[in-house]
């Protein structure tokens, strides 16, 4: 017989923004201006975890990544037959520039 158990146990903490930083700095579209916000913040907050938590094995700052447009800033969504970006003008003009650049011998 197959027995599910719990295992991997494990403390996650989200951040929701820099504390150090307004809503508006954070909605600058500079991601590695935003990048580093972020870095200095999980860093200092592990740290502070390694300081005042007894017991604690390990502190790790993980991310995910996402998509957006370098334009707009949209998240980044193609059509589906060919991969043109579709949040605007920009990004499907540097598309059609780039299919352009593809096609000339």
């Amino acid at each position: 017989m197959k027995v599910t158990r719990k295992s991997n146990w494990r403390v996650e903490l989200e951040i929701e923004k820099p504390y150090s930083v307004s809503i508006a700095e954070i909605q600058r579209k500079d991601s590695a201006y935003i990048d580093k916000l972020w870095q200095t913040e999980t860093d200092e907050v592990a740290a502070q975890v390694r300081r005042h938590v007894d017991g604690c094995e390990h502190v790790l700052v993980k991310w995910d990544f996402h998509e957006e447009c370098a334009f707009c800033g949209s998240e980044w969504e193609t059509e589906v037959d060919s991969d043109a970006p579709v949040c605007c003008k920009a990004a499907l003009a540097e598309f059609t520039d780039a299919l352009d650049t593809e096609s000339k011998p």
